[in-house]
This record gives C-alpha cells, sequence and structure tokens, in this order.
C-alpha cells in the first residue's frame, strides 16, 4: 500500500503485540503459518477468483458519494465502505451501532486493467484480505456482531461471521467486545465479538 497516510490508519493495520485487556485469547505472537491458515479457511472465497480490492481514499463521511463516483465512471464493478456493528455501553446497558469499518477508505472491485491508475487507488489489499472481507461481510458488507465463548483457553464461536474462523483471531478484548483477526501476519482487522462465557 502506498505511504500517502500513516499505516496504522489503513485497512488491516499493524496488529499491536500487547495483550487484550479482559484476559480471555490472547495470541501475542503471529501463528507462523497465518497466511497458510487463512489460505485454507478462505478456500471458497479465494476460489471464486475475483481480484483483490482497490482501496481508494476520501473523506471520512463521505464514504458513500466516493462509492457512487467509483461505480459511475464503469472502471468498478462494486465499490463500498465495509460496516461493522459493534457494542458500546450507555447508561448502564449495551447498544449496537454501525459505523464503516475503516472511515475514509472505500474498497472497489476492479472492472479493467487500469482501474487502480484511472480511480486514483492507494494500493489494494492482498488476496487473503479481500477473501476475509467478503467472508465476513456477505454481500451486504455490514459485519455483524459475532458470539462465542472461551473453552479450556480457546475461542469457539456460536454463531456470526467469525463462526469458523476462530484460529485467525489474534486478540480478543473482553470488556470492548471486539476481535482482532490476521488474513496475513502482522496485518489486523477489528471486528465485534461477545463471549458469553470462559471456563
Amino acid at each position: 500500500m502506498a505511504d500517502t497516510r500513516e499505516l496504522s490508519m489503513m485497512p488491516f493495520a499493524l496488529s499491536a503485540p500487547q495483550n487484550a485487556a479482559g484476559g480471555g485469547v490472547s495470541a501475542e505472537t503471529s501463528h507462523p503459518d497465518v497466511s497458510q491458515l487463512a489460505h485454507t479457511l478462505l478456500t471458497k472465497e479465494l476460489a471464486a477468483g475475483t481480484a483483490p480490492y482497490l482501496v481508494l481514499s476520501c473523506a471520512a463521511g463521505r464514504e458513500r458519494s466516493a462509492c457512487e463516483r467509483a461505480l459511475a465512471t464503469g472502471l468498478a464493478t462494486e465499490a463500498f465502505s465495509p460496516l461493522r456493528v459493534t457494542l458500546f455501553r450507555e447508561g448502564g446497558i449495551w447498544v449496537a451501532r454501525t459505523a464503516a469499518l475503516w472511515p475514509g477508505y472505500v474498497l472497489s472491485a476492479p472492472a479493467h486493467p487500469r482501474a487502480a491508475e484511472k480511480l486514483g487507488a492507494i494500493g489494494s489489499l492482498t488476496p487473503l484480505e479481500s477473501a476475509l472481507v467478503r467472508r465476513l461481510g456477505g454481500s451486504s458488507h455490514v459485519i455483524q456482531i459475532s458470539q462465542g465463548r472461551i473453552e479450556d483457553g480457546r475461542l469457539r464461536v456460536l454463531f456470526g461471521p467469525l463462526m469458523g474462523l476462530e484460529p485467525l483471531v489474534r486478540r480478543i478484548d473482553r470488556h470492548r467486545r471486539m476481535a482482532w483477526l490476521e488474513a496475513e501476519p502482522g496485518r489486523s482487522v477489528s471486528v465485534g465479538l461477545e463471549v458469553t462465557s470462559k471456563t
């Protein structure tokens, strides 16, 4: 990816090595074969044979108009800003909110070999990262909250988009109800995860 913005602000930011507050499952080092593991878990999405998503930059809050502009050019078959549902505590209760996964960024599926140049893309996701985004958000591009429990120190997701992707979870923050996944070594994305119990 281009270095036009600080790397930690871009999609799939570098993973932080610190442990998660609240305990639970946390891997402080990457699994040595995380790419191979991700390739195995995301076989169906990779088999679709679609090109990796291009990353387009826009002003935060202007993602929808950036998507419309990209589609209007005819250079993109798809343009979207992935959304994620997370839980926030308000007045003693947990409230679900939907917000942009990466504010100020839009993902675009190229329809032309020179689409990256003509759309002004600042980079692209890797094939594994693109497959992970497809798997997590589905056709709606909204990453719902997953729910699971920790059994004998291992995460078991009962439902939600993280089901079947447990080996890619590198860190859990039970207090913030978040999980960090890696499809590529050292590059993570955070999504909502509620851990209901720990044994």
